[in-house]
């Protein structure tokens, strides 16, 4: 399992503890620290972490990602590109506004997507509200994709317990 937190640094305890709740049933764990995190200065610096993402994954299997808001744009890019073919993905807070705003052509990224995919996202989040995803996701023709919508008008997922316990009966009905 690869971890991918959202972009700001306050995610990295939080990415932790995912990583914790899930080594029981997935020993085999990695999580991606940001460099911008060393420094708290400037933002993600997306090609670098695209690139720390694809070494990450190089010669592994099977790959479930587990990523939140600009994690999971992360990992969509990579996907796309064919640069990692993970099994599943469970994506929390998906962050389309910042993608939109900060990725060329981010959209085509989602045309004909169909990694089995866990969407947890909030009924009124500001990075994308639940029922504008689905909308997203339709229009884009993605597949093979679940849509969990929890309420909440933040992009804050602390509920530890429902994201893991919602990702492992995600990952259980595929057999992973």
């Amino acid at each position: 399992m690869i971890l991918l937190p959202g972009k700001s640094s306050k995610n990295k305890v939080w990415i932790e503890k995912i990583e914790t709740s899930f080594k029981t049933h997935y020993p085999l764990t990695f999580t991606l620290d940001y460099s911008h995190w060393e420094t708290e200065n400037g933002d993600l610096n997306f090609e670098l972490e695209l690139e720390k993402l694809k070494n990450l994954a190089k010669e592994k299997d099977e790959i479930v990602i587990f990523a939140k808001s600009a994690g999971a744009i992360l990992a969509m890019k990579a996907i796309f590109d064919k640069d990692i073919k993970p099994t599943a993905c469970i994506f929390a807070g998906t962050a389309v506004g910042w993608a939109q705003a900060t990725q060329e052509n981010f959209d085509s990224w989602l045309q004909d997507y169909s990694v089995p995919t866990l969407f947890i996202q909030k009924t009124s989040d500001p990075a994308i509200a639940a029922e504008d995803l689905n909308e997203l996701l339709t229009d884009s023709n993605a597949q093979n994709y679940k849509l969990l919508e929890i309420p909440g008008d933040n992009h804050d997922y602390e509920d530890i317990n429902l994201l893991v316990n919602s990702s492992l009966e995600f990952m259980n009905k595929l057999n992973l």
